[in-house]
């Protein structure tokens, strides 16, 4: 691993537990039947006298000593206050919004079913200006976030705390026992959860099995899942393209995104953007140095990709090459998948399927790129308990069955393993175990407490990106260098402040 780290001291300066609700009294489980009752439990630690035989030279003596003993009360009931809580969500979904506005009207009606003192009302913000308004004192009560922006509000306090609301209640930790585990690592810092998930995604293999079967070539899905390697996957391609000029056929598209292509290929071959701590770069280690090179390889060398440039020349963007028939594999995501099947279905007829995505012939790792979506509560709101409640709900089967739900108007799939129905029942995957087991090999998207990842992200796409688009010719371990610079110099500015 890379040895560019920032100082351990100067990043955990500081640093200290978030209570809730002002004090050390924490949410509990919801007392039924009374929905808009909550608990609280305070944790207390009392001297305790006991006893202990200690024998000396052969003669028993009986001591005693003071030690510390955690005890719980018994629980007290708090009232939730008659509240309309300001939800914040990115972009313009409202209430009207035709892709959310059902599903808003719908989720605050099963929300007031469970506690009938809250209501939501949906205010539109991106995460920037949520920042900015934390740092002014008048953020939203609860709002959308995502991995790469929530982090940094992490790390400055700006997020409640959950784990001790979970710790209290046994219900809401039993939520959480349904939900795909990378879910909830994406918002753990330092063993605490921060977040409620409220989608899942992750990437494979999407593949337009009439043009494999045209070439006659073994499918995807066909191969073992650690047979399905990079070599095999060029291969495929290499079968699979044929053509030129606006007749040209792609045998595959590969991005330098790390939820594109080389993100996968990164991870299985043992790799990463981040280091785990998210305070250093890795991407100058081989792991990632060689893995981009195959993928720098598939557009200049094995000619089976088209360059982000060129494919604008064609399509446009992959996805329409993919639905016009001019892009035969792709490494991409389930919400790429489920867009492709509502952007086509039924005016193009060709059969779509899923695979897992090709591993490291190294490794032998099958991996996705996991990323999500999240609700939190901020630290400076005036109605804790309620916003806490309101989280709760989220991560509920009621609360987030409306994700799966809603899959035709924006396919994302809750994070909660038995609230998938709904998608499951439309039987729009050819090969749904794979995409089950994609989202168990699924890794966390990269993050750093220290600023937005999506700017060290960003820096790869670039880099990589010019060397597949022919504007950079240096060898690969020369352009990492220059970007593993810009990132550990952006990491070591944010921990400055």
């Amino acid at each position: 691993m890379s040895n560019k780290r920032i100082s351990r001291r100067d990043f955990f300066r500081g640093a200290s537990m978030v209570l809730l609700a002002g004090g050390s009294s924490v949410l509990a489980s919801c007392a039924q039947p009374t929905p808009q009752v909550i608990e609280k439990t305070i944790k207390e630690t009392v001297p305790v006298t006991v006893k202990e035989t200690v024998v000396v030279q052969g003669t028993s003596q009986i001591t005693e000593k003071v030690v510390e003993k955690v005890v719980t009360p018994s629980v007290a009931p708090i009232t939730l206050k008659q509240v309309t809580l300001q939800f914040a969500q990115p972009a313009q979904e409202g209430f009207d919004d035709k892709t959310y506005g059902t599903f808003l009207k719908e989720w605050q009606k099963r929300l007031k079913g469970v506690y009938p003192t809250l209501d939501f009302e949906p205010v539109t913000v991106d995460y920037q200006k949520q920042a900015m308004a934390m740092a002014a004192g008048n953020a939203a009560d609860v709002a959308f976030i995502n991995v790469p922006s929530a982090w940094p509000l992490i790390y400055r306090k700006q997020l409640l705390d959950l784990q001790p609301a979970l710790d209290a209640d046994k219900e809401w930790a039993e939520y959480l026992t349904h939900f795909v585990p990378t879910t909830l690592n994406t918002y753990t810092y330092k063993a605490h959860l921060f977040c409620i998930p409220t989608s899942v995604e992750t990437t494979g293999t999407i593949y337009n099995e009439d043009l494999l079967k045209a070439a006659g070539v073994k499918l995807p899905h066909e191969y073992k899942e650690a047979e399905w390697d990079w070599n095999a996957y060029i291969q495929t391609a290499k079968s699979a393209t044929k053509g030129d000029g606006a007749d040209k056929i792609w045998g595959a598209f590969m991005n330098p995104d790390v939820q594109g292509g080389l993100g996968d290929m990164v991870y299985s071959n043992g790799g990463g953007w981040l280091t785990d701590d998210g305070l250093g770069s890795r991407v100058t280690e081989p792991a990632f140095a060689e893995a981009a090179e195959v993928a720098i390889g598939m557009v200049t060398k094995d000619k089976v990709s088209p360059s982000t440039a060129n494919l604008s020349d064609y399509q446009n963007n992959a996805y329409a090459a993919l639905i016009n028939q001019k892009l035969t594999l792709m490494i991409s995501g389930d919400w790429a998948f489920g867009w492709v099947l509502n952007n086509l279905l039924p005016d193009k007829k060709f059969k779509l399927n899923f695979f897992t995505s090709p591993v490291s012939p190294k490794s032998k790792k099958s991996v996705g790129v996991g990323h999500s979506t999240g609700i939190y509560a901020w630290t400076g709101g005036k109605n804790i308990n309620e916003a806490l409640a309101f989280l709760k709900f989220a991560a509920s089967q009621p609360g987030q069955s409306l994700w799966s739900e809603n899959w035709t108007k924006s396919p994302v799939l809750s994070p909660r393993l038995d609230a998938q129905d709904a998608f499951w029942k439309l039987n729009l995957v050819p090969n749904p175990d794979a995409m089950k087991r994609a989202f168990e090999v699924s890794m966390p998207y990269p993050h750093t407490p220290l600023m937005n990842a999506s700017i060290a992200i960003g820096y790869v796409n670039t880099g990589i990106g010019a060397a597949m688009n022919g504007d950079d010719t240096r060898p690969v371990k020369d352009i990492l260098a220059e970007i593993d610079k810009k990132i550990v110099a952006d990491l070591q500015k944010s921990a400055a402040g």
